[in-house]
């Protein structure tokens, strides 16, 4: 429905392997029910800085339906 939920937005680093370059992860996490989600999105962070803030908005206005 239309019930909007408060959740955290999490900001971290990391790198698949040790030689890889650094990407930046963002991930909020909700519970719907019994059913618990995870939303992940993923970047260059050398890259412009509208794509980080496109995967914020994203993230922000993550709808289920």
């Amino acid at each position: 429905g239309d019930t909007v939920v408060n959740t955290y937005l999490i900001r971290f680093q990391g790198k698949e392997k040790l030689q890889d370059d650094t990407l930046e992860f963002l991930q909020t996490y909700l519970a719907h029910g019994a059913t618990g989600f995870v939303i992940t999105a993923a970047y260059d962070p050398t890259s412009d800085a509208s794509e980080a803030d496109k995967l914020v908005n994203s993230l922000q206005t993550f709808k289920l339906k």
